[in-house]
């Protein structure tokens, strides 16, 4: 066996490892997050008529964590323009108030983090400031029910009825992008959630919080 022969094995040996280790960082090891099925919905510390709704995102690795994480939440409504069903209209929710862009891996529990799982609270455009002339969703509601006052506290369950007849087309859709710690992989994942999926729980939370 020359030396040339050795040499050429070893060389295309490094490169093939090499090529495996960058393979497995890039690919294999990456976020594993799950977004919850559910979107919770919780009474209002801060104000008593309204709600706070929540959706729960869990990191599923069992070594890495992920932070940088980017949250958007967006309504799709359909039905604004009769002549054509399939038209929509998109109108951005505010997610993820003043949440940490870090969830721990499943072997990290920290109290501060609350171990591999983070609520993010979905704040949609309707208006809390009811004396300001603000809330995108809650005018539109009004163009469509107009025994409704338009300075009226709107829930997430009223996004989905602001036409009807069409309420089965609304969606909301979550997503978030996050980073692994050990690779750099970002990765972006959706959710799209229907008005079913609304689940509320008979407890009490801190809107401004984002706890």
């Amino acid at each position: 066996m020359s030396e040339m022969f050795i040499q050429l094995t070893a060389f295309f040996s490094a490169v093939w490892a090499s090529f495996l280790a960058w393979y497995l960082v890039v690919f294999l090891v990456k976020p594993r997050l799950v977004i919850d099925d559910k979107i919770y919905k919780l009474k209002s510390v801060d104000n008593k008529e309204s709600f706070v709704y929540k959706v729960k995102v869990t990191n599923k690795s069992r070594f890495f964590d992920v932070y940088d994480i980017d949250l958007a939440a967006r309504v799709y409504l359909y039905g604004l323009n009769p002549d054509d069903k399939n038209e929509y209209r998109m109108y951005v929710i505010n997610s993820g108030v003043k949440s940490s862009p870090y969830i721990s891996s499943k072997r990290k529990i920290s109290a501060h983090f609350h171990g591999n799982e983070r609520y993010f609270v979905l704040k949609p455009p309707y208006g809390e400031n009811r004396d300001a002339d603000k809330g995108k969703l809650r005018r539109l509601y009004c163009r469509f029910h107009t025994d409704k006052p338009n300075d009226f506290l709107m829930t997430l369950e009223d996004v989905f009825h602001i036409i009807e007849n069409e309420k089965d087309n609304v969606v909301i859709e979550f997503a978030i992008t996050a980073t692994s710690t050990f690779s750099a992989k970002r990765l972006f994942y959706t959710k799209c959630f229907k008005e079913a999926d609304i689940k509320q729980i008979d407890d009490y939370d801190n809107e401004a919080s984002g706890e």
